[in-house]
């Protein structure tokens, strides 16, 4: 969902909200590389975040 908020509805607020969220989660499942991919794909949000018009 925080792809499809980020991307697709342009909420980078709520969509930083669930990268924090699927990151802790990652961390409980003690999953080292779930966690190294969402936190490559949260990298987006301080890159574009900026530039994308927001609603």
């Amino acid at each position: 969902m925080d792809r499809i908020e980020f991307f697709d509805v342009r909420q980078p607020v709520e969509a930083g909200a669930k990268f924090v969220e699927a990151l802790q989660a990652a961390g409980a499942a003690d999953d080292q590389l779930l966690g190294a991919a969402i936190l490559g794909h949260a990298a987006f949000l301080l890159g574009w975040a900026t530039a994308l018009p927001c609603r």
